[in-house]
């Protein structure tokens, strides 16, 4: 993901530390920057929100290591932009803060990670 500098990008890049070089890694199913990203167990890797350069995105995607195929998410309640996200426990992930696209976010988001669905947390 990211950006060129004239669109977004659903290109990503894996390191080698053999090498310490970039080799490029799978496609995202979504152009996007300013998102987030969380490794879960059972490897998994979640992408939260960012934009595809025309608006915020209030779609997830998940990283299957084993596979190293993209497949889409549970959607956000609420769209974000640079937004932060970070495991509260083995089961609970927090999203928090970010950009909808109008202003800035003091709201949170707490994925139950049995049922991969999002609720409202606590405001920050």
């Amino acid at each position: 993901g990211g950006s060129d500098g004239s669109r977004r990008l659903d290109s990503t890049e894996i390191l080698d530390f053999t090498t310490m070089t970039f080799l490029p890694g799978p496609l995202m199913t979504t152009p996007r920057s300013g998102a987030s990203v969380t490794l879960l167990a059972g490897g998994r890797l979640l992408v939260v929100g960012g934009s595809d350069g025309t608006s915020t995105l209030d779609t997830t995607e998940i990283l299957h290591l084993t596979s190293m195929v993209f497949s889409p998410g549970p959607r956000l309640l609420t769209r974000r932009y640079g937004c932060a996200s970070a495991l509260l426990d083995a089961g609970r992930l927090l999203v928090a803060g970010g950009w909808d696209g109008t202003c800035q976010l003091d709201t949170t988001e707490i994925r139950d990670l049995s049922t991969m669905a999002f609720s409202l947390g606590p405001r920050m």
